[in-house]
């Protein structure tokens, strides 16, 4: 889920640093974004309409950087 509201607060109380962040449901292709905060205010936002091809890749690229994570951080084995 989005953690929108937590990461203003975060980007406030650091207002030189950008946050960026991309978020995606289970639900594949719904639910899901990317936006860049900076001074507790979105600069950059990216919010394709849910179930389009557009929402669809987003997600993949989203669960892909995330299962990318998973494994540097020693997670388990790529097959």
């Amino acid at each position: 889920s989005n953690p929108q509201r937590a990461l203003v607060e975060l980007s406030r109380l650091n207002p030189n640093v950008e946050l960026f962040c991309e978020y995606a449901d289970e639900d594949f292709g719904y639910n899901l974004g990317e936006y860049t905060l900076k001074d507790g205010q979105i600069i950059l936002e990216n919010n394709p309409i849910y179930g389009t091809i557009e929402a669809i890749k987003l997600a993949n690229d989203i669960y892909e950087r995330a299962e990318e994570l998973f494994y540097e951080m020693g997670y388990g084995k790529k097959n």
